[in-house]
């Protein structure tokens, strides 16, 4: 039990080691550089004959966007009237994410059918990663996308290591059978 225990504490330590070599290194800056991020907001609506008649009252006066996100869609961004936070091209499906990633800032998009209903999408701030922190956007999607970059790079490495170690050393297993 003791070994499990230091085992674990060592291999923790050597986890957390990485991760602030990682988020020291020019490769996380070029990673976050490299990395688009969309803020958007969105009405999803479960027809089309509905989706039609929300984008006709936004075209008449794009201000109520945000409102008739907050009274119409059916999710539950809807609360927040409609804001999903940032988010990367993977992070959607991929209507949602090709019409978002083309739109430019304060845009409104058609309408766009995914497989969970009726979207319309206004697009409310875009860039890389890099830039929006850089902004000192304090925004909690934006941490949890630096942890999610980091986390991957680390774990990549820690496998990385692994693989090296096995070649290594090899572990030998015998079958009682023979």
């Amino acid at each position: 039990m003791l070994n499990r225990i230091a085992t674990s504490q060592l291999v923790g330590e050597f986890v957390e080691k990485l991760n602030k070599d990682y988020e020291a290194s020019d490769g996380f800056i070029e990673a976050q550089k490299t990395l688009n991020l969309v803020r958007a907001s969105h009405i999803l609506l479960e027809t089309e004959e509905e989706a039609q008649e929300v984008k006709a009252l936004i075209e008449e006066e794009p201000s109520r966007f945000e409102m008739l996100a907050a009274e119409r869609s059916t999710c539950p961004s809807a609360e927040n009237e409609g804001d999903l936070g940032y988010f990367e091209s993977e992070a959607m499906v991929a209507e949602f994410s090709q019409a978002a990633f083309a739109m430019e800032i304060d845009e409104i998009s058609d309408i766009v059918e995914s497989q969970f209903g009726y979207h319309i999408i206004k697009v409310t701030d875009k860039g890389t990663l890099f830039e929006l922190t850089e902004n000192d956007l304090e925004d909690p999607s934006l941490e949890e996308t630096k942890q999610r970059l980091i986390e991957a790079a680390v774990w990549e490495e820690f496998y990385r290591l692994y693989e090296e170690q096995v070649v290594k050393t090899p572990i030998q297993y015998y079958s009682l059978e023979n």
